[in-house]
């Protein structure tokens, strides 16, 4: 099923790793293999060898249907948690394993920190798996395109993907905060969602954080729309979801 806000051919999520965005490059990540045009159309990667396999094995591991969300299953859930699934995921609601999203917005390039570049890119999102994201930066020809891998998208996953909350062990600290676990292949890996009393997630903090300003309605889940991506002090990037195809 796929649902867009406008047309899913306009593209997804994220800003590489293998760029240096002030004086801060994400290491050991940092593969600049080049990603096929095909991606950034919200297809699978026609010609990008070993990711082009790892892209369509995370589809393949969240397609078919699951279950559906009921009421019961927030019951054992921190009362943050719980507010927010409950505001975002419908009673009824196919609990999808993993979607494909496609996003455009800014990217900081550069030491200087209003340096700002226009990027588009797809990502397949497949909680408790890392994720793969392709972007092109840079309106001129050619642009670049690159992959941006782990640990960057791990800490993206979950936020873009709550219909894999199941994935996580979570843990209440107060009234508006919440730790999640997940054991994802690269390594275990430990979120903070903050969330209003009325059940709005605003930040979540990881190996990166994201501020999340607006959502919307993408088909019956309500998912982030408009965010910024950080590290440290630094704003990485700005971005807005413009098409999901759930898998």
């Amino acid at each position: 099923m796929a649902t867009s806000r406008s047309p899913l051919t306009l593209t997804a999520l994220a800003a590489a790793p293998a760029l240096v965005w002030g004086v801060h490059t994400i290491r050991g990540h940092s593969r600049a293999a080049v990603c096929s045009p095909d991606v950034l159309e919200g297809k699978p990667p026609r010609a990008a060898g070993d990711m082009a396999g790892r892209w369509r094995t995370l589809e393949a591991a969240a397609s078919g249907a699951g279950r559906v969300q009921e009421q019961a299953d927030l019951a054992t859930l921190p009362a943050p948690v719980a507010a927010w699934l409950h505001r975002s995921i419908p009673v009824g609601a196919p609990l999808h394993r993993g979607l494909v999203l496609t996003v455009e917005g800014e990217v900081r390039r550069g030491s200087r920190r209003h340096h700002w570049v226009p990027f588009r890119a797809s990502a397949v999102l497949a909680p408790p798996s890392e994720g793969l994201i392709c972007a092109r930066i840079g309106r001129r020809a050619p642009s670049i395109h690159r992959w941006v891998l782990p640990p960057f998208t791990a800490g993206l996953t979950l936020p873009l993907c709550p219909t894999a909350y199941d994935v996580a062990e979570w843990r209440g600290i107060d009234d508006t905060t919440a730790k999640a676990h997940l054991d994802l292949p690269g390594g275990p890996l430990d979120l903070t969602f903050r969330i209003d009393a009325a059940g709005h997630p605003y930040r979540v903090e990881g190996p990166v954080w994201v501020d999340i300003h607006r959502e919307a309605l993408f088909g019956p889940i309500r998912l982030p729309e408009t965010f910024t991506v950080g590290r440290r002090d630094d704003e990485l990037w700005r971005a807005t979801v413009t098409g999901v195809h759930w898998l």
